[in-house]
């Protein structure tokens, strides 16, 4: 790993032009990993320009309008918690000059000449800290409050199995280096009136079958409301962490597809998620579908999963 962590240095030197992408649809672990990043080389390595591409969180789209096809051809491109090539979201990627990959998922491809993979890390945010902090480079209160962010979502602060000793040293070293932990917090789970009646609604009309709790929620239902994605996305934690549910289901109907969020404290999510083109985490992942038809192809492989991997349960 030390090694790795050497050539990730070594090539960062070696670029001027670097460019960092992400997953599409991404969660605060691949915004934190690719911003507490780029901020770590601005206040790290001279004379470098970086870009962060593609998706804000709520689906919109960040501009880099000095990002041209010459500067694209020369540049180095780092990866941040992206596991599959296909879910890499820059267009642009056959025509940079060199790949770097950054990750921590189990299941991935082999889409760049040099990587730097932990699949014990909780986060990507977790892993970029712990490479900084090796290589005493600056983590500027900036660069942590990001990184502090992406550490707590996915490990949903702190609950998740693979939340291990690393996570909290590595949650130690952004604190030391200026998080605002309490901010952070209450920007993610203090809600106002409206997103608090929102997920009231939701949890209303959830379901449970099977010991599967799923949210059906049609464009019709938020669009008018005011909400972010992940305000309206928010209503899954209304489903989660109840007794009599082993996996939890939202799905929400955008433009042209039904995008798909599963979690559970025991099964493997990410196994439903794959069979549907998507991925993520074993206990938290994500998917998009077609129909609501096929919604219930998403039930029937979530019964599979239970009934296969129950007797392992203790």
């Amino acid at each position: 790993m030390r090694e790795n962590y050497k050539i990730l240095e070594e090539k960062i030197k070696k670029f001027r032009t670097i460019i960092i992408a992400k997953h599409v649809h991404p969660d605060f672990d691949a915004i934190g990993s690719a911003f507490g990043l780029k901020s770590i080389i601005e206040d790290n390595f001279e004379s470098k320009e970086v870009f962060v591409v593609g998706s804000t969180i709520d689906g919109g789209l960040y501009e880099n309008p000095k990002l041209n096809d010459q500067l694209i051809s020369e540049s180095l491109l780092i990866t941040c918690d992206t596991a599959n090539r296909e879910r890499i979201d820059f267009d642009s990627f056959d025509s940079v000059k060199e790949v770097f990959k950054i990750d921590h998922h189990v299941d991935g491809d082999d889409f760049a000449s040099n990587e730097l993979i932990d699949k014990t890390a909780i986060a990507c945010c977790q892993m970029i800290t712990i490479w900084a902090n090796s290589l005493d480079l600056i983590i500027s209160p900036i660069a942590a409050n990001h990184l502090f962010k992406g550490i707590i979502t996915d490990s949903n602060r702190f609950m998740y199995e693979n939340t291990n000793a690393q996570t909290f040293e590595a949650a130690g070293i952004l604190i030391n280096a200026g998080a605002k932990f309490t901010e952070i917090y209450d920007s993610l789970y203090i809600r106002n009136w409206k997103v608090q009646k929102w997920i009231n609604y939701c949890f209303a009309k959830a379901e449970l079958k099977n010991d599967i709790a799923y949210i059906k929620v049609l464009r019709k239902e938020y669009i008018d409301l005011g909400l972010s994605l992940e305000e309206v996305k928010s209503c899954l934690g209304s489903i989660c962490g109840i007794q009599e549910v082993k996996i939890s289901i939202l799905a929400i109907e955008v433009e042209n597809d039904i995008k798909l969020s599963l979690r559970s404290s025991i099964f493997s999510v990410n196994q439903i998620a794959k069979k549907f083109n998507g991925g993520g985490h074993r206990l938290a992942a994500a998917c998009k579908i077609k129909s609501w038809e096929e919604f219930e192809e998403v039930l029937q492989e979530a019964q599979k999963i239970i009934k296969s991997e129950e007797k392992n349960v203790k």
